[in-house]
């Protein structure tokens, strides 16, 4: 708060000089401030500072400006309580399917965990471990989102391709 009023009255150099830090080390203080200022429906006034540190420690490319309005809500909503939820949201949103879950009105915090895609195991090596990731990845989607293929051909075509050489494999292996 106080680098924020400082630069408001002396600029960002003076600023920084005064403070005795690098301009850009003041410009992130800045940027805390001013969403901090954003997360309104906090119990306790100060608690937005740390709230506002935790979302800015998040990925830069994966915090883009839907998903931060999108937090800032959850936050005052109190969907979101606690930085731990924060913390969470690292692995969220590197997930595709996860951060749609977020996104999504129904999405949460826990159902978005949910649906990230399993830590890495020791894999299968050759054909079991490339039917393991179809298994898994026809699994993390919700079938919801599968009907957009509805009366697809294509994507009838190709299910019905990997479902007759996977009826194969299970013959030729069966013997």
């Amino acid at each position: 708060m106080v680098a924020y009023s400082l630069v408001n009255i002396i600029g960002r150099a003076s600023s920084a000089n005064i403070l005795g830090i690098t301009v850009r080390e003041l410009d992130k203080l800045v940027e805390i401030y001013e969403l901090s200022e954003k997360l309104t429906n906090i119990a306790e006034p100060g608690a937005s500072i740390t709230w506002a540190r935790e979302i800015k420690n998040l990925n830069k490319k994966l915090l883009t400006p839907t998903i931060l309005d999108n937090i800032i809500r959850r936050v005052s909503d109190k969907e979101i309580t606690n930085s731990k939820d924060i913390r969470k949201l690292r692995q969220i949103l590197k997930d595709p399917v996860a951060r749609e879950e977020f996104l999504s009105e129904d999405g949460s915090i826990e159902s978005s965990f949910k649906k990230l895609a399993p830590a890495p195991k020791k894999k299968s090596q050759g054909i079991l471990g490339e039917i393991e990731e179809l298994n898994q990845a026809l699994q993390r989607h919700a079938w919801m989102s599968l009907l957009q293929l509805k009366g697809d051909p294509q994507a009838i075509k190709k299910i019905e391709e990997t479902e007759k050489l996977l009826k194969e494999l299970k013959k030729a292996l069966a013997k």
